[in-house]
């Protein structure tokens, strides 16, 4: 460690980790060891290929909320809704099936 110029020796600043002056120190801190990570080089060409994670949800959000793109959206609700309640059904059936009472089924449709 060195002490600095100015003339205080309580002050002492560890040469060539950080600057004394200027910046945000954690943002310095988070890029040194972002920098320093083995995975550096992968996260470098990802991101020149790909978008971030937010940046790509909010790209998808305002994509799925254009006026032109709301009803396609509100029917794929709706076939997502109506195969989970047929699938339902089908295994409540295959169930009654099983269990030999065949009968109850087309009463169950009808009610």
């Amino acid at each position: 460690m060195h002490e600095r110029a100015s003339g205080d020796k309580s002050q002492r600043l560890m040469v060539g980790i950080m600057p004394t002056s200027g910046g945000n120190r954690a943002a310095l801190i988070a890029k040194a060891w972002r920098d320093a990570s083995c995975a550096a080089p992968f996260d470098s060409v990802r991101s020149a290929e790909y978008p971030g994670r937010m940046e790509a949800l909010h790209q998808f959000l305002g994509i799925l909320t254009k006026p032109d793109n709301i009803p396609i959206v509100f029917m794929l609700v709706l076939v997502l809704f109506f195969t989970w309640v047929g699938f339902k059904q089908a295994l409540r059936n295959d169930r009654l099936i099983e269990q030999g009472r065949e009968d109850e089924i087309l009463r169950e449709m009808q009610r």
